[in-house]
């Protein structure tokens, strides 16, 4: 009997030394702020924005769909959810062509990369097939804060 309760006081030391730890508000680390911002929208309260670091997935769906001639070879990548409609995000890419580097915004509805794609600036207008961001329902366009975030991560504006 008196194994099994110092099994069990172990089992708990384990889980409650982790917790206590995780407990304290130290503020917002850099890690932290990278992976989620907080943005505020009109009339309504605060709605947590999400930056992350686009996978290589998302990167080479985005780029399957390159105009006939045009050569896109992702390099990197970086996702951000729109500050004024749900379930979206933008997704600035910078890839390679034939001769230089270019940076384009798309958006999508899946940040993994399983469904549709919309081009939102003229780089990626110009060298994607993805139908434009200013014919989504509703548009789609470069006003939104979450956009200009993205392209802001790649010092584009």
């Amino acid at each position: 009997m008196r194994l099994r309760g110092m099994l069990v006081l172990l089992a708990i030391s384990l889980l409650a030394i982790p917790l206590a730890a995780c407990g304290g508000d130290e503020g917002v680390t850099e890690t932290t702020a990278a992976a989620t911002a907080t943005t505020a929208t009109a009339g309504s309260a605060a709605a947590e924005r999400t930056i992350t670091v686009a996978s290589s997935g998302l990167l080479q769906a985005i780029a399957a769909g390159a105009e006939k001639d045009a050569v896109v070879r992702p390099l990197t990548g970086w996702v951000v959810s729109s500050a004024n409609m749900a379930n979206v995000s933008f997704v600035a890419m910078e890839f390679s062509s034939s001769m230089e580097n270019h940076v384009g915004l798309w958006a999508t509805d899946d940040p993994e990369g399983a469904s549709a794609f919309w081009a939102i600036n003229d780089v990626a207008k110009d060298s994607t097939k993805w139908p434009d961001g200013d014919d989504a329902d509703p548009k789609i366009t470069m006003d939104d804060a979450g956009a200009k975030e993205a392209l802001a991560k790649f010092n584009v504006q």
